[in-house]
């Protein structure tokens, strides 16, 4: 059975104001970019871009993520969705280039559709309904993309099988950077004997 991600999902855009957003180290808001909505890895929140906020507050607090929504980019070619977590801060939001889904039905699961939404049938479709010159994913296009609704459990093994693959993928990432560093350094400490 399928439906459409308008059934499941409220969409709603991420954070803009007309003042200009300026980084600020010591800011009280941190900001998702579209450069750190990965397939493949959950945000990391302590290197999120901080800027600072005033004067607006019940503006921006509709705007704060909550766990379990979801970010979606697809703008310039890039089509990626990632899960926002149990451990996300209370002052983070998304940059106005990011759609946040919030799950509104008892029928399907955060981390499956997160996976769905990166998954090569979802790629197909947004490649279809992607327009303009630097190709984009309207937010009505979103909303129309078709989910399929397996059971519950079903959900539950495939999220589980694709968080595992993730995990594995990402302690395979760095054993190679360790591993890389490491030879690197034996390369320039025997260089240095040979040159020095």
């Amino acid at each position: 059975m399928n439906t459409k991600l308008t059934d499941v999902t409220v969409a709603r855009g991420g954070f803009a104001t007309r003042k200009e957003i300026v980084e600020d180290p010591q800011g009280n808001i941190r900001m998702v970019l579209p450069m750190d909505v990965q397939p493949d890895k959950p945000i990391d929140y302590n290197k999120l871009r901080r800027i600072r906020v005033e004067g607006i507050g019940d503006v921006i607090d509709k705007h704060l993520l909550r766990p379990g929504e979801i970010l979606f980019y697809g703008r310039m070619g890039k089509r990626v969705a990632t899960l926002v977590d149990q451990d996300v801060p209370k002052n983070v939001v998304a940059s106005q280039l990011i759609v946040v889904l919030s799950i509104i039905s008892r029928s399907i699961l955060p981390d499956f559709l997160a996976m769905y939404l990166n998954s090569e049938y979802a790629r197909g479709y947004f490649a279809q309904v992607a327009r303009g010159a630097h190709p984009m994913v309207s937010m009505r296009a979103l909303q129309r993309l078709p989910v399929p609704m397996p059971s519950l459990e079903e959900q539950q093994e495939i999220a589980s099988m694709w968080r595992g693959w993730q995990e594995r993928k990402q302690k395979l990432f760095k054993e190679i950077a360790e591993e890389e560093m490491r030879v690197r350094l034996e390369l320039e400490k025997r260089l240095e004997q040979e040159c020095g």
